[in-house]
């Protein structure tokens, strides 16, 4: 019994995958919501320092939800953790099997915490004129607003999932997914470097890893309901 509810564990993540590439890709609408159109330039706003201003929402006028976006990212991580762990343990109940999450509830958590607290990167530099602290801002500015940070958070979070269900497959995915966040982060930053008084807008990069995601769980859900099916018994 033991046995097969492990092996159930390790076919059964494809929820996790799909919450997190749902939540991702729920990002573009809200994008195109409150994106500013093509054009718009990014000047100075009168804070002390880096962090203030982009904990603030930084600099583009007139566009009023600007912190929205990056506190996006940090529910994204939290909310995908959050409905990962409800969903085993309402499985857990319903199928009387357990699966061990405090490790993986925890990373999630602790993901949240660092994605939440990545502009305080910029706490000791000051807002000003300077070519180099513009840069400095561009770079974290992107990593915080247009999530490539929180898309990292989540293949730490998968990672550790493939290694408590023991999931070979998760960790395929898992690896599939990093490179994806990383081709779409190293885009992103690549474009905040290259002109970082220009805000980034449109961005649809995202789409990449949570293409991944999603994919890879409609795959994995399609599969497990195909294996239950086959495992019921035929009625006489």
């Amino acid at each position: 019994m033991a046995a097969h509810a492990e092996a159930r564990a390790q076919r059964d993540y494809w929820f996790p995958l799909l919450a997190f590439g749902g939540l991702t890709m729920l990002w573009l609408p809200l994008w195109g919501l409150t994106a500013p159109m093509s054009g718009f330039v990014a000047f100075p706003v009168p804070y002390a320092t880096l962090t203030q201003a982009i904990y603030a929402g930084d600099v583009i006028l007139p566009w009023p939800p600007g912190p929205a976006a990056g506190w996006y990212w940090v529910a994204m991580v939290a909310a995908g953790t959050l409905l990962s762990v409800a969903w085993y343990r309402w499985r857990h109940r319903r199928e009387r099997t357990r699966t061990p999450l405090r490790g993986y509830l925890v990373t999630g958590l602790a993901m949240t915490a660092l994605t939440a607290a990545l502009p305080l990167l910029g706490l000791r530099v000051p807002v000003g004129a300077d070519p180099r602290t513009q840069q400095q801002w561009a770079w974290l500015n992107a990593a915080w607003r247009l999530g490539t940070f929180a898309l990292l958070a989540v293949a730490v979070c998968l990672a550790v999932l493939a290694r408590i269900i023991r999931s070979r497959a998760l960790a395929a995915i898992t690896i599939g997914y990093a490179a994806a966040a990383c081709l779409a982060g190293w885009l992103d930053l690549r474009a905040a470097a290259f002109d970082p008084l220009i805000y980034p807008y449109d961005d649809i990069i995202a789409v990449l890893p949570a293409g991944v995601l999603l994919l890879a769980g409609l795959s994995a859900g399609l599969t497990a309901g195909l294996r239950r099916l086959r495992a019921r018994p035929v009625a006489a």
